[in-house]
């Protein structure tokens, strides 16, 4: 199969210097049976991995600013090359001999991210714990203080607390 895709891309055209430069990249992606990194684009590519990967600047797939040939190109491997999920792209590095710096790069800033973002949550529900344990241990000391109130009132006293409202 990727020969057939090495001979389709070798027979498109290459006339500016970013459609030779993602023509190589491609290339290379194919003879290493990877694919595009997935994504946040519209067609679900991750558009700076792959120019950084590439050497190429992101205007390069921009309609107004790109050729026409390079933006032909991109979508063709969209297509026909396919986009790897960034959990596929992750366990290729792990156990790849010769990994991408860009590939663990992106998988460290991801995995402090999330660390950031946990981090966040577990002092937002310590809050939220403090809030609830400061709350019953309110009610409990109202609870106990209506006990004993009860229990003076059963064995015949009158009680007059200003602070408990009944």
């Amino acid at each position: 199969m990727s020969n057939i895709l090495l001979a389709e891309l070798s027979n498109m055209p290459a006339n500016s210097k970013s459609t030779v430069m993602l023509k190589e990249y491609l290339s290379k992606l194919l003879k290493e049976g990877w694919k595009l990194p997935e994504g946040n684009s519209k067609e679900g590519v991750d558009i700076t991995a792959l120019t950084n990967s590439a050497g190429l600047g992101r205007q390069a797939f921009y309609p107004d600013r790109g050729a026409a040939e390079t933006i032909t190109m991109y979508q063709w491997a969209v297509k026909k090359i396919g986009i790897e999920t960034i959990i596929e792209r992750e366990e290729r590095a792990l156990n790849s001999d010769t990994t991408d710096a860009e590939i663990l790069k992106t998988m460290l800033k991801e995995s402090e991210r999330k660390l950031g973002d946990k981090g966040k949550e577990v002092l937002k529900l310590q809050a939220h714990n403090r809030n609830l344990v400061k709350q019953l241990k309110k009610r409990n000391d109202e609870i106990e203080q209506m006990n004993s109130v009860n229990t003076a009132r059963l064995d015949g006293y009158e009680v007059i607390i200003p602070w408990i409202n009944e």
